[in-house]
């Protein structure tokens, strides 16, 4: 009788907890979280779901502990199988995580929401056809699951498969009219299929769904810089940086078209931001080898432009499938060979 009642108290500080969290109040929702664990010490979802509000706040060692906690207490069925996938993959334990998410699986071969969290890992790391394989699993069991739509549509968007994107985010738009996501995803289809009223009129739609979205503004940003406005671009660009200072792309965008306009100052600062950002940022690499070589600072071009060869010859040949953002119309072989071809002038 006394561990219902404290089951029962326990969850209602999880609900309590889930509200807070929903609402961004992550202070408050890891208040909750402990109060439903020190209600009941076995509740794993207690304790993942405090991990996760920890890690909302850059809190990561204690979100580590609460997600090995959860794990620990997890027993071995399919629902816990998920759980424990789930746990491992916010560790970054990868390898780990797609372990627990297979026996999930085989245990349960109808869970649509284990195949989607598959297909978001391997969509994370840079692996798009496994994405879509496990999104089409997870579509096939839920044909109504919005998450798969979207993240399939991504996975296209990754693959060039631009017509495919749009027809998921389509289905995506029937289903939740409202989702902002949807519009930006099928605006970058449309952007890259060079329809740039379409890929406009869905960037603004974004918009009025959640009016501080960065990505938004970048987009319309990417349409004006592809119809040659490079100060309409510029200004777009600032606004996603204003609403997402560590936004890297943004950085890189801006700084592509600061290069444009022979600004290269702002260019290789925004380039240099965009790196110091993220280091993986391919384009903000190539982009700032020119920089340089246009503003006469060979020997940094030519460090920029052989960083640049090694990563694109480095992630072309472990994830052959995958692309990165450019508003460049060539290929990543065109790119690095005329990259090759300016560090040998250079030299």
């Amino acid at each position: 009788m006394l561990a219902a009642c404290a089951g029962t108290i326990s969850d209602a500080y999880y609900m309590q907890g889930m509200k807070h969290g929903r609402e961004r109040q992550y202070e408050s929702a890891i208040e909750s979280f402990t109060k439903a664990i020190e209600s009941d010490p076995e509740n794993l979802s207690a304790y993942f779901m405090r991990g996760k509000n920890y890690a909302r706040l850059g809190q990561v060692f204690k979100a580590n502990i609460d997600y090995r906690k959860a794990c620990k207490l997890t027993p071995r069925n399919s629902d816990e199988h998920f759980m424990r996938g789930l746990a491992l993959k916010s560790r970054k334990k990868v390898k780990e995580a797609f372990e627990e998410f297979d026996k999930a699986i085989e245990s349960d071969p109808g869970n649509h929401k284990t195949y989607f969290y598959r297909a978001l890992t391997y969509f994370e790391l840079d692996q798009p056809y496994k994405a879509i394989s496990d999104a089409d699993m997870a579509i096939s069991i839920n044909m109504h699951y919005f998450g798969a739509y979207l993240l399939r549509a991504n996975a296209y968007l990754e693959t060039g498969e631009y017509d495919l994107a749009i027809s998921d985010c389509n289905i995506a738009l029937a289903i939740s009219p409202k989702s902002a996501a949807a519009y930006y995803i099928r605006g970058s289809a449309y952007l890259a299929k060079g329809q740039y009223l379409k890929a406009t009129r869905d960037f603004k739609g974004a918009l009025v769904y959640k009016p501080r979205y960065a990505g938004a503004h970048l987009g319309l940003g990417q349409v004006s810089f592809k119809q040659g406005k490079l100060w309409d671009a510029i200004r777009e660009y600032s606004t996603a940086i204003e609403l997402s200072p560590k936004y890297s792309k943004a950085y890189r965008t801006r700084g592509e078209a600061y290069l444009n306009s022979g600004d290269y100052d702002n260019a290789i600062s925004d380039l240099s931001k965009a790196i110091l950002i993220d280091p993986s940022n391919i384009q903000a690499h190539l982009e700032l080898g020119l920089a340089y070589a246009d503003a006469g600072m060979n020997k940094k071009a030519v460090e920029s432009l052989e960083r640049f060869i090694g990563m694109a010859t480095f992630r072309r040949s472990s994830a052959p499938s995958s692309t990165w953002a450019s508003t460049s119309s060539e290929s990543t072989e065109e790119q690095v060979e005329k990259a090759r071809e300016l560090v040998r002038k250079l030299r």
